[in-house]
């Protein structure tokens, strides 16, 4: 059974001072557009999960987590890409953290 946590989101919460994330005391999962792309990455998830991301227009799309809790973008991947600037973008991210509860929270991006 899933227990609720509330999430912050919070800005450059990870290594990178540009990103957003949505986080608790265990775990984020974090977006970062410096390069001109989206990128999400995560860290202190229940292994082997799995993130739902909702983007802009209910696109959705899910991230695998890693077995040691993390996710990082594969090497050459591009992200997700955006053609308009001066706007703001919403992501909804729902995932478990290490301690088998819920995170769940919304990610906004402004270009």
């Amino acid at each position: 059974m899933l227990s609720s946590v509330v999430a912050a989101t919070v800005a450059g919460c990870s290594s990178d001072a540009s990103a957003v994330c949505v986080s608790n005391d265990v775990g984020d999962v974090c977006a970062d557009e410096s390069s001109g792309a989206i990128t999400f990455s995560a860290s202190g998830l229940a292994p082997g999960s799995e993130v739902e991301v909702v983007g802009p227009e209910e696109q959705s799309f899910i991230l695998q987590i890693d077995g040691d809790g993390t996710y990082a973008p594969p090497a050459g991947s591009v992200g997700f890409l955006y053609a308009f600037a001066d706007t703001e973008l919403t992501f909804i991210v729902t995932t478990t953290d290490s301690r088998g509860e819920l995170l769940k929270g919304d990610i906004v991006i402004s270009t």
